[in-house]
């Protein structure tokens, strides 16, 4: 049943897709994207926005803190895949941070994958929000900036764009 979010996560994890943007200030921005989850549009299984930022800049890892986040990632998919209470949607690296953009059940869920986090004791500082976003608009807007969703026909032709 596609409704109940546990059953519908199965196919969802190999959707992953990579873009790449230069910003108005010419950094790179890298932007996994799970487009799994496009189908779900109107689905609101999991009504909670939740992102994560990992700063990097000051980090005292030096080239170790690949390592961490790697480890930090792996335990993220983990904490998210056992709970079938929250699912990963995108990841951005920038030169300075990365950041997680995840959808949960309800806030709990989220604080209990943060003491997962914290618990690896990775010596990175996880910054996290919540925020209710039961119509996911800021997963549709990458989505549209990457332009993956469906074209949809123009009202006076017919035609896509």
């Amino acid at each position: 049943d596609q409704d109940d979010p546990k059953t519908s996560l199965a196919h969802i994890d190999d959707s992953w897709g990579l873009a790449q943007f230069q910003d108005e200030d010419g950094e790179i921005r890298l932007i996994r994207f799970n487009s799994g989850f496009i189908p779900w549009r109107g689905k609101q299984a999991f009504p909670v926005r939740m992102g994560i930022a990992i700063p990097t800049e000051d980090s005292d890892f030096g080239e170790d803190v690949e390592e961490a986040l790697a480890k930090a990632e792996e335990k993220l998919f983990e904490a998210c895949k056992a709970s079938g209470r929250a699912v990963i949607t995108l990841f951005i690296t920038e030169p300075h941070y990365k950041e997680a953009l995840l959808y949960i059940q309800e806030q709990s869920v989220g604080e209990a994958i943060m003491d997962q986090l914290a618990a690896l004791n990775l010596g990175l500082e996880f910054q996290y929000y919540f925020d209710d976003d039961a119509d996911w608009q800021v997963y549709w807007l990458v989505a549209d900036d990457l332009d993956l969703l469906p074209k949809m026909p123009d009202e006076a032709t017919g035609e896509t764009a």
